[in-house]
């Protein structure tokens, strides 16, 4: 399963990824800056710079995800 956590720097964005993560599930890690997001990313899962209000990069970050939350 591919869950696409938009805005996953932010607070719920983060919880969710830490409660997936823990699982042992690999998440797909979207938000506007690659710093805050290779800090919390684990091996496997993946990085994508997207950004909601310029639309830039949505659709990349979505594409083949089974699950998306905008946290």
């Amino acid at each position: 399963m591919t869950l696409a956590i938009v805005g996953a720097a932010g607070a719920i964005g983060r919880s969710t990824a830490d409660a997936y993560q823990m699982a042992g599930q690999t998440v797909r890690l979207v938000g506007r800056n690659a710093g805050p997001l290779r800090a919390m990313a684990k091996p496997g899962d993946e990085i994508v710079l997207a950004d909601v209000a310029t639309t830039e990069g949505c659709a990349k970050a979505l594409e083949g995800a089974d699950t998306a939350l905008y946290a």
